[in-house]
């Protein structure tokens, strides 16, 4: 295997920093590599697939466009998802009309 210059575990600024760190920054960097990779995503607290998760798409959905996001600019999927998941004319609870539907094009 060919020996990259910089290659991060086979680098000279790295090696020559660690030779002047002390042992206490040595264990903190230890301890900080340890913490950051010992994360057990096991339980998360992620909800089951299914039901939940579909009510928290359309809470996400719904967050982009409270927080201004144009219905316009949601994905095909995003628009049919709430059109299957909250019904015919999903637009107008948000004050929007059908034609809002497409993409808006600006004379800027």
């Amino acid at each position: 295997m060919d020996v990259n210059e910089n290659d991060l575990f086979n680098n000279s600024m790295i090696s020559n920093a660690k030779k002047n760190m002390t042992e206490d920054e040595i264990n903190r960097y230890k301890r900080l590599g340890e913490e950051m990779f010992s994360i057990d995503f096991g339980d998360a607290g992620l909800s089951e697939v299914g039901e939940a998760s579909m009510e928290e798409c359309k809470i996400h959905i719904e967050k982009c466009i409270s927080s201004g996001l144009h219905i316009s600019y949601l994905s095909t999927e995003e628009k049919n998802f709430m059109f299957s998941y909250v019904g015919d004319k999903w637009w107008e609870k948000y004050g929007f009309n059908e034609l809002d539907l497409e993409i808006l094009y600006s004379n800027f």
